[in-house]
């Protein structure tokens, strides 16, 4: 199987490589650099995948999710930082996942089998 996703990160090369990633596994991935820029971005259905940064700018990621949560209840939520989170085997709420920097394809790779979208990835 294979979903549809969305990437909120205020690093464009971090925008680029996701959506690399993502659309090399049959994931389309739109993105948005803030909260405000996604809405310019329509959704026919939820996506399956919310990726949201931690720090997006001035905005504080885990508001940015809980208010993405509210308008797409059923999708997936992860958090992408490159900062020491506590010990904790859960990811801090309101994600699922958390998806730490820096991250190559085995990790997203990774991140797709956990919540069971992975697709065949590209050949080598």
């Amino acid at each position: 199987p294979s979903g549809t996703a969305l990437l909120v990160d205020d690093d464009p090369a971090i925008r680029r490589l996701v959506q690399k990633l993502l659309g090399c596994r049959d994931v389309p991935c739109p993105t948005a650099e803030s909260s405000a820029a996604l809405e310019a971005i329509s959704f026919t259905r939820s996506p399956d995948l919310v990726i949201v940064d931690l720090v997006l700018g001035q905005e504080d990621g885990r508001e940015v999710a809980r208010v993405l949560r509210e308008r797409w209840p059923s999708a997936r939520y992860v958090l992408t930082t490159g900062a020491e989170l506590p010990n904790s085997s859960e990811p801090p709420a309101p994600f699922d996942y958390v998806l730490a920097k820096p991250f190559g394809p085995a990790d997203v790779d990774a991140m797709l089998a956990f919540f069971d979208l992975a697709s065949q990835p590209p050949a080598r």
